[in-house]
């Protein structure tokens, strides 16, 4: 048994960069568990905003100026938000 978790141990835990990703993901989940309530908004924040620039890359790329595509965003976003929340 004690070979078994040895090379398990060696073959996991040698390589530096699959150690700092793992320790990585186990701070940030205890990050969100602890203060999951007061982060909700900003990563909600963070996913309409990657959204939103999605579309406005999308837009942009039919032609339409920069601020253009950006109002447009815009105004779908709080028209969707009114409808949601309307």
């Amino acid at each position: 048994m004690l070979n078994v978790l040895k090379s398990w141990m060696h073959r996991f835990l040698s390589d530096e960069e699959a150690v700092l990703f793992a320790l990585l993901v186990i701070v940030t989940f205890l990050i969100v568990l602890t203060m999951g309530n007061t982060l909700a908004p900003v990563l909600a924040g963070i996913v309409l905003a990657f959204l939103m620039q999605g579309f406005i890359t999308f837009l942009s790329g039919k032609n339409l100026p920069g601020w253009a595509a950006i109002t447009v965003t815009y105004i779908v976003f709080l028209g969707g938000c009114s409808i949601v929340l309307g």
